[in-house]
């Protein structure tokens, strides 16, 4: 059998009009964001940058949250090419970012959590809190500005072993 590793992908959907992630640590007012060109390769991922992109991870499971293999993000990219207004200014097209969570395998996400606090099986709920720049023109709750998706490395018969 062949073990394959959970990952997930947060999706940062417009970081210069909305929802920017920052670094984790203390808010200040000059706190900056990682920069758009930086990026760090699957290869170097580690449990260290983990700690760096979230302040806690969280989940209702009596085990508690599964420990990360590591961590990794993406450069900034964008969806379509920068062009000019109708008065030759720069439009500010959308942005985004993604980061990455690895997980070992058969040690990732699950469906069902023996939740600690009803003491009974139900949902699993997750939780990744962090540090983010959020935009004033920002007003509509329902838009969703992160989405978050599991990759199997591998087939989606090797996927569905985590569920």
């Amino acid at each position: 059998e062949m073990s394959i590793p959970m990952v997930l992908r947060l999706n940062f959907r417009d970081t210069q009009n909305k929802f920017e992630p920052l670094l984790a640590g203390e808010i200040t007012e000059d706190i900056e964001p990682i920069d758009p060109e930086d990026e760090v390769p699957k290869s170097q991922a580690s449990q260290a940058l983990c700690g760096k992109l979230f302040s806690e991870m969280w989940t209702n499971d009596i085990g508690g949250f599964p420990l990360p293999r590591g961590c990794y993000y993406g450069r900034m990219y964008e969806d379509q090419a920068t062009v000019l207004d109708a008065d030759g200014n720069l439009e500010i097209v959308p942005s985004y970012r993604e980061y990455f969570v690895i997980f070992e395998p058969k040690q990732g996400l699950k469906s069902e959590c023996f939740d600690y606090r009803l003491r009974q099986l139900t949902a699993c709920v997750y939780m990744f809190v962090l540090n983010a720049r959020v935009w004033e023109g920002l007003t509509d709750m329902e838009e969703e500005v992160v989405g978050m998706y599991t990759l199997c490395e591998g087939s989606t018969r090797d996927c569905n072993r985590y569920v």
